[in-house]
C-alpha cells in the first residue's frame, strides 16, 4: 500500500520529466546560492496548466502537515523573484523561466496569485526549506561590500586586461607604501 508521500514523489517525479533541462537537475526545487551572488534555479516550463499543478500540489501539502510545505516555500519564493514582468522578463533571457503565455505581464501575474490564500511560517527552518538561502540572500543583499564588488566586476572588469592592469596597480600601490614606509624608517634610524 502507497503512503500519501510515496504519491507525492511519483507525481514530482511524472512532473519534473516534462520541466528538466540540460543541466542535471534532481528535482525543481532545487534551488541554492552558490558564490558571492549567484542563485542556482532549475528551469520551470511555464502554460496555462503550470499554476493549477502548483497550487494542487500546496493544497495536498495544507491538507497533509507530515508531508512539509516544500513546494508552497518554492512557490513563494518564485513569486518574490517574478514578482513583474520585468522580473519575469529577466528570468526568462537566463532560462530559468520559460513560458508559453502571451506576455511576461500574465506569468507575473500567475506568480503574484499562485499564492493568494496560502500561509507558511517562512523563519521556521524546520518547514521551509529555503529558509536558509532566503538568509543567505538578504545578508548578501544588504551588504555593501559585495555589492560593491559585484558594481566592480560587472561595470569595469569584465574585460580581462582590465582586470590584470588593476591588480598590477595594486601591487604596485602596496610597493610604494612598503617602500615609503622603510624610507621613513631608515631616515629616523
Amino acid at each position: 500500500m502507497k503512503t500519501l508521500m510515496t504519491i507525492l514523489i511519483s507525481m514530482m517525479e511524472k512532473a519534473m520529466k516534462t520541466l528538466m533541462t540540460i543541466k542535471q537537475v534532481r528535482c525543481l526545487l532545487d534551488v541554492e546560492l552558490r558564490g558571492l551572488a549567484t542563485v542556482c534555479i532549475p528551469t520551470l516550463t511555464v502554460d496555462n496548466n503550470t499554476w493549477r499543478f502548483l497550487r494542487n500540489l500546496m493544497a495536498l501539502e495544507q491538507q497533509s502537515p507530515r508531508l512539509g510545505v516544500h513546494v508552497t516555500a518554492y512557490c513563494l519564493f518564485m513569486s518574490q523573484l517574478a514578482g513583474t514582468a520585468r522580473d519575469v522578463d529577466l528570468l526568462a533571457r537566463k532560462k530559468i523561466i520559460v513560458h508559453f503565455m502571451g506576455c511576461d505581464e500574465d506569468v507575473a501575474e500567475g506568480f503574484a496569485d499562485l499564492c493568494n490564500g496560502v500561509s507558511i511560517n517562512l523563519k521556521d527552518a524546520d518547514r521551509n526549506y529555503l529558509q536558509g538561502t532566503w538568509e543567505k540572500m538578504e545578508r548578501r543583499y544588504n551588504s555593501q561590500a559585495i555589492n560593491w564588488m559585484m558594481l566592480l566586476r560587472s561595470k569595469h572588469l569584465s574585460n580581462p586586461l582590465v582586470a590584470i592592469a588593476l591588480l598590477a596597480a595594486i601591487v604596485a600601490f602596496v610597493c610604494e607604501v612598503v617602500q615609503a614606509v622603510f624610507a621613513i624608517k631608515g631616515y629616523r634610524a
